[in-house]
């Protein structure tokens, strides 16, 4: 059996859409179809990654029951491969800088909220100003703002290094041959 059968059997049989697979992998719902149709194959990586997705191992998914054919190298592109590794760059590192500068802004900030109970008790007690009500409710308002966007902060940065982890690890692999 081929393996863009095998992939596309084994997405059937685990309930699964491209799209959902594609979106597990961190690829196009179209690589994903391209495998299905042996237009490409996975790289090894991928395939790791496709194993643990289906729960067998590397071995039954890549194993080669009928004596299939050998798998020819083809050379890189040397202009190519630095045509897209300039690309990535300009498109990755923007994006990149732009939400690591929002991400610390927002961790700045949400530790501020937090802690303001903290420093209106610190001002009350050294006498810089006297105690309110009010001053406490927009405190403990502010704290509560602010322990929530450090949920999303922490959420945000587990999700964008999870991303960078594996585009780093199905690109930089490629080009580094």
């Amino acid at each position: 059996m081929d393996i863009g059968l095998l992939l596309k059997n084994l997405r059937k049989k685990n309930e699964l859409t491209q799209e959902e697979v594609a979106q597990k992998l961190f690829v196009s719902r179209q690589t994903v179809s391209r495998w299905e149709q042996n237009r490409t194959i996975p790289n090894i990586y991928v395939l790791e990654d496709i194993s643990k997705l289906y729960g067998i191992t590397l071995e039954e998914l890549i194993a080669d029951k009928e004596g299939g054919k050998v798998m020819e190298h083809k050379k890189i592109n040397i202009f190519g491969l630095l045509g897209v590794l300039i690309f990535n760059i300009y498109i990755v590192l923007g994006p990149l800088i732009v939400a690591i500068a929002v991400s610390l802004s927002a961790l700045f900030v949400s530790i501020i909220f937090s802690a303001c109970p903290i420093i209106l008790l610190v001002v009350n007690i050294m006498g810089l100003q006297p105690f309110t009500w009010s001053q406490l409710g927009f405190a403990i308002l502010l704290c509560l703002i602010g322990l929530s966007v450090l949920f999303l902060v922490k959420k945000t940065y587990k999700s964008v290094f999870n991303i960078l982890k594996a585009y780093c690890r199905y690109n930089l692999k490629t080009i580094l041959v």
